[in-house]
């Protein structure tokens, strides 16, 4: 019983002893391996060593048959096979030999298995094909995936061992999970810039957006991304001068300042120049000038437009209002006889003549009273570029048969003019007339009186005449002798 004891602690050691070993190398290949069959690790004892009564073996057999056993016992690797022994068969011995998976009788075989390596080197082509950036770091994660996958691709091809399977598809998987999340990272650092350009649409913000988002792989996702990077702010123009001004018409000029562009992308313009300028009258659109006449009242609006190269427009207007509150000014007034000739006299019959010059255009042109009596309308004559004035003339001629208009110099009063801004100008009469280098117009339709201060003969020798008018007068007696008086 005490040999029998021993010998089944020993056995019961062994099998232990296997079973711990073989667990171990199941618990380091679980997902790798694949058994054709559970391998038999039961000891059958050929002698019924189970029966106590026929046990006759001694303990110095039990001895030699346990270290015959364990010599037969060894570490499988991923061939099943360990310094060319197999695990010990069903009657325990670990002489035969089977190397490359076969299997002789009962002993179990393990293929390599490349199913994950196969697909990891599938998953790292995918990534290659589809992933093409100027990224530095990206591309050297490329690279080294690139390398792996190609000698993945040889050990499919070649298997050797297990482990050189395992460690290869673990190194493709690392540089898998990395470049996954490296592009994680750019894809997010890309988003957040693009939306930061979004919300602060400045040239920095946009620049570095575009910057980030270039360094992705190609793809709709990048594509997305970059439509999003747009300069949607508008440039702005700010006025050289007054943006509102007044000018009084025929006084004063004006002067083009211009404006200046700045952008939050393009360039800073310091002189722009206007677009174009609409001309107004009344409120009422006229036309589109090249320039603003301070000759001519009315609104004209001058346009500055600047688009930028993304295309947003920005236009500020400069209103400049061309105004008359100046009552037409006569630069002369004259007063003539011109028929029948010119003369500083004008008797019934005569044609007499009032000139005005105007430094403006008239829009209500004037009339004429002469010494309060008659009225005359006038006309316009036309522009003289010498004076820069315009003319208005009326004309009179005294009628043969006159007997009511008042002898003497002839007033005159012109009255009733204005300009387009319906400025009424000041009445004038004889006194704004230049007698420095005009002269008065006398009427005088009375013949001339004398008398003889001795008798009223021929005879006599004194005679006195007298005109109100005249300074001197040519007399002639009977015989034509001519007495200048």
């Amino acid at each position: 019983m005490k040999v029998y004891g021993q010998k089944k602690g020993v056995i019961i050691a062994v099998v232990l002893l296997l079973l711990l070993m073989v667990g171990t190398f199941a618990f380091q290949r679980d997902d790798e391996q694949k058994y054709d069959g559970e391998p038999d690790t039961e000891i059958q004892d050929d002698n019924n060593d189970n029966d106590p009564d026929t046990d006759s073996t001694t303990p110095a057999e039990e001895e030699e048959n346990t270290d015959d056993e364990l010599e037969g016992t060894q570490t499988v690797n991923g061939n099943g096979v360990q310094n060319g022994n197999l695990v010990n068969n069903q009657n325990g011995q670990g002489n035969n030999t089977n190397q490359g998976g076969n299997n002789n009788g009962n002993i179990p075989t393990f293929e390599l298995s490349t199913e994950k390596l196969e697909a990891s080197v599938e998953s790292g082509n995918d990534v290659l094909t589809t992933t093409n950036s100027i990224d530095t770091t990206l591309n050297e994660l490329l690279s080294q995936l690139e390398i792996a996958v190609s000698e993945g691709e040889e050990i499919i091809s070649n298997p050797t061992t297990q482990t050189a399977i395992d460690e290869k598809q673990q190194e493709i998987d690392n540089l898998l999970d990395q470049i996954e999340d490296y592009l994680d990272d750019a894809y997010a650092k890309a988003e957040a810039a693009v939306e930061l350009s979004e919300t602060e649409n400045t040239k920095e913000n946009l620049d570095k957006a575009t910057e980030l988002v270039n360094l992705l792989p190609d793809g709709d996702r990048k594509d997305e991304l970059l439509e999003r990077i747009k300069d949607t702010t508008a440039p702005t123009i700010t006025l050289n001068g007054d943006s509102s001004m007044t000018l009084e018409a025929g006084v004063d000029a004006y002067e083009e300042l211009g404006a200046t562009v700045t952008d939050n992308v393009d360039e800073k313009i310091e002189n722009y120049q206007l677009t174009l300028i609409n001309y107004s009258v009344g409120g009422i659109f006229n036309s589109i000038v090249e320039n603003v006449d301070t000759t001519k009242v009315g609104t004209y609006e001058v346009v500055y437009t600047y688009t930028d190269k993304a295309n947003n427009t920005t236009s500020v207007v400069r209103t400049v209002t061309v105004q008359d509150t100046i009552a037409p000014e006569y630069v002369t007034l004259r007063l003539l006889r011109i028929e029948p000739d010119y003369s500083t006299f004008a008797k019934n019959g005569d044609k007499i003549r009032v000139l005005v010059d105007f430094k403006e255009e008239l829009a209500v042109l004037p009339k004429l009273k002469i010494n309060n009596e008659v009225e005359v309308n006038f006309r316009f004559s036309g522009y003289r570029e010498d004076s820069n004035t315009y003319l208005y003339m009326a004309d009179y001629t005294i009628p043969t048969d006159e007997s009511e208009l008042a002898e003497g110099e002839l007033s005159i009063l012109v009255y009733g003019y204005a300009d387009s801004s319906n400025n009424i100008g000041k009445d004038l009469d004889n006194s704004k007339i230049n007698h420095d280098t005009q002269n008065m117009v006398i009427y005088d339709r009375t013949a001339p009186t004398y008398n003889f201060t001795n008798g009223n003969t021929f005879r006599e020798k004194e005679v006195v005449v007298t005109d109100e008018y005249f300074d001197h007068m040519t007399i002639y007696n009977k015989f034509k002798h001519t007495v200048h008086v």
